[in-house]
């Protein structure tokens, strides 16, 4: 049988997802304008717990969460150097 001739890569015939994801992510810089021009922007806190032997909350961290036009958090890594 003989195979036509697709424009696609051959990392999106081997793994289309992850290919959709890079795809998604490359433009991330105007993922993440988007998200704080439209209000998309989150604060978390997480506490920070002691380990001695009666743990106890130290404190809080601040975590900025952006998310995207589909409500999917945009990882900070991928912004945040």
């Amino acid at each position: 049988m003989q195979t036509a001739n697709i424009d696609m890569d051959d990392h999106a015939l081997r793994d289309p997802l992850n290919y959709a994801i890079a795809s998604r992510d490359g433009d991330v810089m105007d993922l993440v304008r988007d998200a704080l021009a439209t209000g998309r922007a989150r604060l978390a806190f997480q506490p920070i717990v002691t380990c001695d032997d009666t743990p106890k909350i130290a404190f809080y961290e601040g975590l900025v969460r952006l998310l995207d036009d589909a409500e999917r958090v945009i990882p900070a890594a991928h912004f945040i150097h």
